[in-house]
């Protein structure tokens, strides 16, 4: 087994940072790419988390060729990270779902054109957006920006989770050391950061496999009321008795048959067509099944539908869908995997 690529921790009042040394940017895919391996995998092969730009976007991006720093930082009190990589939304089902948020990612070059040096903050464009192959054996909340953000925490963290889930991004611990200035007598100190104590995971799934805590729907209902949604629009399967004031269509209200997320997302499943206000026809979300009213788009991230019609569509957003827009550009999209 080859050894661990070693990171430096260092801190301020704020956040806790995470350093290695530089990697070089390559070309994949038309853009210059940056690679970091970042632990060790199952069968003991090292697993490598690699980023590129955007496609289509004008992130702005090392060129090929140019000596990469990369930094993750961590929020020192384990809070949401401003800028943080994840993008996952407010609100999810697992009760470490902060500590997914809690990161961010810096990327620092020189540039040679511009004769000076670069420090760029990045976000995983997918959000908390579902797609097929981020599906881990139908677990509700399993999705991939979440399983990858979990597990870069933890690696970092040095934290052993003896019974990891099928469908978690489970890297091992990193191989640390704690770099200490002394400013008075000019030196530099490394001391090996030693491991956290293993955790072990007791909650099961449905089918009785471990999985990762999570909250009740009681609980989840509870965290979305505080974001300020009325407790009346939560929980609840939608339908005619729920009327949206739209005066742009011509009517005073219309009947919601999306949930807030699903109209948001536009990935409502194929549950039934309906026509909209202008006579055309298309998918709509609907209850799951006959005992449980929630859509399948909800059910999938483990949470419950809403049909608020009070909140701002970009309030919905950032307690559903995710963090960052394309327009903050103190933060910008980033294409990435995460290989193990």
């Amino acid at each position: 087994m080859k050894p661990l690529l070693a990171w430096t921790k260092t801190h301020d009042e704020t956040f806790v940072y995470y350093k290695r040394k530089a990697v070089t940017a390559t070309k994949s895919g038309g853009y210059a790419r940056a690679s970091v391996t970042v632990g060790v995998i199952r069968r003991g092969k090292l697993g490598s988390w690699n980023f590129s730009r955007a496609s289509n976007s004008k992130t702005l991006f090392p060129k090929v060729g140019d000596a990469v720093y990369p930094v993750v930082e961590f929020t020192k009190d384990g809070s949401p990270h401003p800028k943080s990589f994840s993008n996952l939304p407010e609100i999810g089902c697992f009760k470490n779902w902060n500590q997914a948020r809690s990161w961010a990612l810096s990327l620092t070059w020189f540039d040679t054109d511009q004769n000076m040096w670069i420090k760029n903050y990045y976000y995983n464009q997918a959000g908390a957006t579902i797609h097929k192959n981020e599906q881990r054996q139908n677990i509700p909340g399993a999705i991939g920006p979440y399983t990858h953000a979990i597990g870069i925490y933890r690696y970092l963290n040095q934290i052993e989770v003896t019974n990891p889930p099928e469908w978690a991004q489970y890297l091992g611990v990193a191989e640390v050391y704690n770099l200490q200035f002394n400013h008075l007598q000019q030196e530099i100190k490394y001391s090996k950061e030693p491991p956290a104590a293993p955790i072990t995971l007791l909650e099961k799934d449905v089918v009785g496999k471990v999985t990762e805590d999570r909250y009740t729907v009681n609980q989840i209902c509870q965290l979305i009321h505080a974001q300020g949604i009325p407790g009346s629009a939560i929980n609840n399967p939608g339908g005619t008795e729920y009327l949206r004031t739209g005066t742009s269509t011509g009517r005073t209200t219309y009947p919601i048959t999306r949930c807030n997320r699903c109209q948001l997302s536009q990935r409502s499943v194929e549950r039934f067509g309906q026509p909209t206000i202008t006579g055309r026809t298309r998918v709509d979300c609907g209850p799951f099944d006959e005992t449980n009213p929630t859509c399948p788009q909800c059910v999938r991230v483990g949470l419950v539908c809403t049909n608020d019609c009070s909140t701002s569509n970009a309030e919905i957003k950032r307690i559903f869908l995710m963090q960052v827009t394309k327009e903050d550009g103190s933060v910008q999209a980033l294409d990435y995997s995460l290989v193990i």
